[in-house]
């Protein structure tokens, strides 16, 4: 069995970090006391209710891998539309318009992301086309996989609901195939956007190919 079932150092329990987002440089609370007073999680496995999480003055996602239960993970602050999002347990996972674009704290993680072309997924994946490509380096921090070029060719499957939190949407399914050719590693990313905006408000992603990808529902965006 890959590491990744057991071995996440930042996800393996529903939990937040002391953050907040709030523009460009972010808010911080002042100690882990002050946090833990406005916001404290429940078990892992057990989805914060909708009435929870609209009192909380920050931006939240749950992140869920394999089998294990969703990590609760709060918006610390955001760089320059990088959206960097914490775990109480000092895991991070950075997104740019709905992407996993960088790591911290798991077995395996993604250093950088660099676009070569523009990314459907800042530009807006509810304009996508069938068959359109983009393509986009990745580093990796283990197993020494720098410099990677992922090549992607976009798929709209068509509109799905998703509940998220007690909350149903609308959702266009756009499916991301993509293949790194010196590893021969192909996957697919799924992406579940707003039809008229293209906000990711679920997603798929795969960020190693050494353990199961990572589902992100957005339980309350950011601004």
């Amino acid at each position: 069995m890959r590491r990744s079932r057991r071995q996440f150092l930042g996800l393996a329990g529903v939990g937040l970090l002391a953050g907040c987002g709030s523009g460009a440089q972010g808010l911080w609370f002042n100690s882990l006391k002050d946090f833990y007073n406005v916001a404290v999680a429940p078990d892992p496995g057990i989805p914060l209710a909708r009435e929870q999480i609209e009192k909380q003055p920050f931006a939240m996602i749950a992140v869920k891998t394999g089998r294990r239960g969703a990590a609760i993970m709060v918006l610390a602050f955001n760089r320059g539309g990088e959206l960097n999002w914490h775990s109480r347990d000092k895991a991070v996972v950075a997104t740019r318009g709905g992407r996993i674009v960088r790591t911290v704290g798991l077995p395996e993680n993604i250093r950088e992301t660099r676009p070569l072309d523009p990314d459907p997924a800042v530009a807006g994946l509810h304009r996508v086309v069938a068959g359109a490509r983009a393509r986009r380096i990745v580093d990796f921090d283990g197993h020494e996989r720098f410099g990677r070029v992922v090549e992607a060719r976009y798929r709209p499957m068509g509109r799905e609901r998703v509940e998220i939190a007690g909350l149903t949407y609308d959702l266009l399914l756009v499916v991301e195939e993509n293949r790194i050719e010196v590893d021969d590693w192909e996957f697919e990313n799924r992406f579940w956007v707003d039809p008229g905006t293209g906000f990711v408000w679920r997603s798929e992603q795969h960020v190693s190919p050494e353990f199961d990808p990572f589902v992100v529902s957005v339980l309350k965006p950011a601004g």
